[in-house]
């Protein structure tokens, strides 16, 4: 079952990303900061053609970069621009992209102008301390919420409950 192994490693490498990335990104320069960008951004890229999961794996990265909350959001609208962009052909190409889909995406796009209005909001008003807690929440609620579909975890938690463990 393709989606049971999908959902098994980005149960496993949602945590393990978070580690290298605080550890390996954190204030470094030179070759292993290059390295560590363009494993980022393949990675991202992967997961973004595959799953549109590229969000988490960007924010973890920009957090451990200490990025001025100006331009972490900067930098994830450039991202997801030009990526969003660069997928069209191929999507299109396989039929991916449809009127179907396109119908759908209209219906979803009136909601859009509110998100910005929100997301404008909270940046000019946000202290920089406070948007760093919130995007640091909201990525460990995605992790956290990814650890049912690692293998092995309902069975660590039965014997972690009934005290046996």
């Amino acid at each position: 079952n393709i989606d049971g192994l999908a959902a098994g490693v980005s149960g496993v490498a949602g945590p393990f990303f978070l580690l290298v990335l605080y550890f390996g990104a954190n204030g470094t320069s030179g070759p292993l900061a290059i390295a560590m960008a363009a494993f980022v951004g393949i990675a991202a890229g992967v997961s973004s053609t595959i799953a549109h999961a590229a969000g988490p794996i960007l924010a973890l990265y920009l957090l451990a970069q200490r990025l001025e909350k100006t331009s972490f959001v900067a930098t994830t609208g450039v991202f997801f621009t030009v990526n969003n962009l660069l997928k069209v052909p191929p999507y299109a190409a396989t039929g991916l992209i449809d009127a179907g889909t396109l119908a759908l995406s209209l219906r979803y796009a009136a909601a859009v102008p509110f998100g910005i209005a929100a997301g404008w909001w909270a940046n000019r008003h946000l202290p920089q301390r406070h948007f760093d807690a919130v995007v640091a929440v909201l990525l460990w609620r995605l992790l956290t919420s990814w650890l049912p579909l690692v293998p092995g975890y309902f069975m660590v938690r039965r014997l972690s409950d009934d005290g046996t463990f």
